[in-house]
């Protein structure tokens, strides 16, 4: 017999992560909120650039599906509830998921002001925690690694960077596109987010070169759906070999959740994307 969970009336794949409870909030288990505090701690020890207290972070992946974007969401939602001020941006022009977790729109959002179709930077803001600031990535862009690549993201980050604690930027998977790669000038590092039974040392090992070679700061690694009762442990990275130098950021056990789902597919054919009017470059952040 097949049968659906209800909740309060409404089919569960009807609901977004955020009324799920994927998102961190206040009726999270102690283990997962104790996880990203964790993290939340390492992440203040981490350096910054001379003459600025901001703390601007790459969150990405070797591959899609190993829970980079629910893991930035809720990393955001921790440091914030620390006091921290604290800006998510969705850096996926190609396959946009902060908004998907975050139950908002997508327009206007980071193609758009960085194309200068708008002038002032959209921002939404979390139901569970309304002190995150949130920026959708927007339209799909013809150019989303241009367009990360120009003057226009630049002076984002640094404007951006008067007026929080912590810029958290979700990217694409490294070893799938370039755009996580060409912000590495811009940010004090990165983050690799890694899935326990899924990534292995290969992909690990050549991201890792790829970010090398744009000499790109990586700060460790965010261990996710690793489960503490499974039997064997984690053994066969051989605590990741060489990488150990870049540290690690404590494990999630989110594995139940099987946050693939909301994986990038870009092995799938992407549908053609439409151009954005061409305009001069955004330079108004309010």
């Amino acid at each position: 017999m097949n049968m659906k969970l209800k909740l309060r009336g409404r089919d569960k794949a009807d609901l977004s992560p955020a009324q799920t409870g994927l998102v961190l909030n206040a009726r999270s288990t102690f283990a997962v909120r104790e996880a990203y505090r964790s993290t939340r701690t390492n992440l203040a020890f981490l350096p910054r650039k001379e003459g600025s207290e901001c703390q601007t972070l790459v969150l990405t992946s070797s591959h899609a599906g190993e829970g980079k974007s629910l893991n930035s969401m809720n990393l955001a939602v921790s440091l914030a509830e620390n006091n921290s001020r604290v800006i998510l941006i969705d850096c996926d022009m190609r396959k946009p998921t902060v908004h998907k977790l975050a139950d908002c729109p997508n327009e206007p959002g980071l193609s758009e002001y960085l194309a200068g179709v708008v002038k002032a930077l959209h921002r939404e803001k979390l139901p569970s925690a309304p002190t995150v600031d949130l920026v959708p990535a927007g339209h799909v862009p013809p150019n989303p690694t241009e367009l990360l690549a120009s003057p226009a993201m630049e002076r984002l980050l640094e404007a951006l960077s008067h007026s929080y604690d912590y810029i958290l930027l979700d990217s694409p998977p490294v070893n799938v596109v370039t755009d996580a790669l060409v912000l590495s000038e811009w940010v004090n590092g990165y983050v690799l987010v890694v899935r326990a039974d899924r990534t292995d040392r290969g992909e690990i090992s050549e991201a890792l070169t790829r970010l090398e070679l744009v000499n790109a700061h990586v700060f460790g690694f965010l261990l996710n759906g690793f489960d503490p009762k499974s039997t064997g442990g984690y053994g066969k990275y051989g605590k990741y070999g060489r990488y150990g130098r870049y540290g690690r950021y404590g494990r999630y056990g989110y594995g139940k959740y099987g946050y693939g789902k909301y994986g990038y597919g870009y092995g799938q054919p992407p549908a053609p994307p439409q151009a954005l009017p061409k305009q001069d470059g955004a330079d108004h952040v309010d």
